[in-house]
């Protein structure tokens, strides 16, 4: 699945992408960034960071966590658009 542009997330394109290839990499990260991943999965997905926590290291879309998961595919895009741009953040 390739990545397109997400259009709620304030942020430059070239960081989204960079988020998007660390997060989908999970494994072969360092222990330290599977941390940070991990940790801004359940700041940003709360109660749903199992689910956050699928999308954004997986191959699925939005809309198939989120049935998996019994929550709105709309909560769910909030939770990844709070991850993306908490990133940078700490």
């Amino acid at each position: 699945m390739a990545f397109r542009r997400l259009m709620g997330v304030k942020m430059p394109y070239e960081q989204q992408v960079l988020v998007y290839a660390i997060c989908r990499n999970y494994e072969s990260q360092d222990r330290q960034t599977q941390d940070k991943i991990l940790r801004l999965c359940r700041e940003a997905g709360r109660q749903y960071a199992p689910a956050l926590f699928e999308l954004v290291t997986g191959d699925r879309t939005v809309e198939s966590v989120a049935m998996e998961h019994y929550m709105s595919a709309t909560v769910l895009y909030a939770c990844r658009r709070k991850l993306y741009e908490r990133w940078f953040e700490k």
